[in-house]
């Protein structure tokens, strides 16, 4: 994904010219990623794994009895887990990662004033994509509707004509249903961040530019942090940073 890549970039970019960095994409498929973590046994000094992988219902697995066994086999020292934390793998080893339900709790909570002005929370997370989304997502999101008394609801996704209703708020995921969903606004009239809030998961140059708050990991941090951990030889477990980021959307 375009914020994968910005992780890759960013981690590339801060190792510096002295490193060789080979790119392994296994669409979040268990047995993809087993292959090819068999197949480079021994041929690298490092080994950098985000861990994020789906069953056979396509339903985000943080895991796998299988992959836990594989990745154990690599010394403690040669690996970097990013992105997605892995304590269940029960090993002394580097992390810099997203602790997704706890940061989408309290990154809404520190526009709680903001959204206290809306009736209902309205949460599309998509269920049907090829790369799925984590549960934990979902989980902080009704977490934090039921701690601060908020009506809520869950939607895969923004369909054509939606019947929109004033002083609803939406937490959107995905980059189409964002454009799908701001449009809608502006057919029908409403004002964003007064009739109806948006707040967008990830952030995005685009989204600074049309004025989107978002929630978001820094993706160029977590990359430089993972950079900086191999360089300097170091084994922390760091959790990334996470924002809530006001752009008057909400």
């Amino acid at each position: 994904s375009f914020y994968k890549l910005r992780i890759f970039n960013s981690f590339v970019n801060s190792l510096g010219q002295d490193a060789q960095v080979d790119l392994t994409i296994y669409h979040c498929d268990p047995k993809i990623f087993l292959n090819a973590l068999t197949e480079s046994t021994g041929r690298y000094d490092y080994y950098v794994v985000m861990p994020h992988f789906k069953d056979e219902l396509n339903i985000h697995q943080n895991t796998s009895k299988e992959v836990l066994e594989a990745l154990r086999k690599i010394p403690e020292e040669k690996l970097l887990i990013l992105d997605n934390n892995l304590p269940m793998l029960d090993r002394n080893v580097a992390a810099v990662y997203q602790d997704f339900k706890t940061d989408i709790y309290e990154a809404l909570q520190e526009g709680l004033e903001m959204l206290k002005r809306y009736d209902k929370l309205l949460l599309v997370y998509p269920r049907k994509t090829l790369y799925p989304y984590p549960l934990d997502i979902l989980n902080g999101f009704q977490k934090f509707c039921s701690d601060f008394h908020f009506s809520f609801e869950v939607l895969e996704e923004i369909y054509p004509d939606m019947e929109l209703r004033a002083k609803d708020a939406y937490i959107i995921i995905e980059e189409m249903d964002l454009v799908n969903l701001v449009k809608q606004i502006r057919d029908k009239k409403f004002v964003l961040g007064q009739d109806i809030g948006i707040i967008s998961y990830n952030d995005t140059p685009l989204k600074d530019l049309l004025g989107i708050t978002v929630i978001s990991t820094d993706f160029q941090v977590m990359g430089e942090t993972a950079a900086y951990m191999i360089l300097k030889k170091k084994k922390e477990v760091v959790k990334n940073v996470f924002r809530f980021i006001n752009r008057n959307s909400v």
